[in-house]
């Protein structure tokens, strides 16, 4: 799931417009360390891109709320 304002219509389309602005894309998780943390660095791992991590604490079970 993306912004809808991205201009992309497909996961291609994502990886090459990650490729194109390193580091300048974000995704959010509920937290460091979650799977959702981990499966979207193994994608930017396999993918060759940088997409930078943003956790919410609010969604981490282990974290206060």
């Amino acid at each position: 799931m993306v912004n809808p304002a991205l201009p992309v219509n497909n996961l291609l389309e994502l990886i090459a417009l990650a490729k194109a602005k390193p580091g300048q894309l974000n995704y959010g998780t509920p937290g460091s360390g979650t799977s959702t943390h981990l499966a979207s660095e193994m994608f930017n791992m396999l993918a060759g891109v940088k997409i930078q991590h943003i956790p919410y604490k609010g969604g981490d079970r282990r974290s206060p709320t």
